[in-house]
């Protein structure tokens, strides 16, 4: 054997004999990790039992299952507060009006679907804030970014997911919002 093949097969021996230290280290931390974690669960336990949220049993499996049980009818409680909330309720009404109208739309080259997420107070302190309609930050956005410029895509409707009352903020808004939706060729 030359030197050439010699120091070609001592180079592959020493790779091999780290990748196996590689691998061997690998499943050394492996299986001391599961016990490490095993022994915190059951020190977690003990301290429950000592401070007296978990009262132990004769079986100790049956005592870890009463506590998991409790775990679950807990969230499952807070779970159903936040499901039945009516805040929550009225913000999951407006993701499946939306998720019907991308669902039940033809899209394609020719329709584009858009969202601006913007609450009915920020719409109306943005066109109340300006002197007149056409200098407020939704029309820029509507009109003067697509409408008013050359290869913009202007809007065919605008959707507001909003609750209009015989109110004169509501009132005010709606007229405002209709100037800027006649002036971008859209209705609202």
């Amino acid at each position: 054997m030359s030197t050439g093949e010699e120091q070609q097969a001592q180079q592959g021996a020493e790779a091999e004999a780290q990748s196996s230290s590689l691998l061997d280290q690998a499943i050394a931390n492996t299986k001391s990790a599961t016990p490490d974690h095993a022994k915190d669960l059951l020190a977690a336990l003990t301290r429950e039992a000592m401070a007296g949220t978990v009262t132990f049993d004769k079986d100790v499996t049956r005592t870890i299952n009463q506590a998991i049980s409790k775990i679950d009818d807990a969230v499952s409680k807070q779970l159903a507060a936040v499901m039945h909330s009516e805040a929550f309720q009225k913000l999951e009404g407006s993701w499946r009006g939306l998720n019907h109208l991308v669902m039940n739309s033809e899209t394609g080259t020719g329709l584009k679907i858009r969202m601006l997420n913007v609450s009915k107070k920020e719409l109306f302190k943005d066109v109340d804030k300006a002197v007149e309609f056409d200098q407020s930050q939704v029309f820029k956005k509507l009109y003067e970014n697509e409408f008013g410029t050359p290869g913009g895509e202007p809007y065919g409707a605008l959707i507001g997911d909003y609750e209009f009352e015989n109110h004169p903020e509501d009132i005010e808004l709606m007229s405002k919002m209709s100037n800027v939706a006649a002036a971008a060729f859209c209705p609202f």
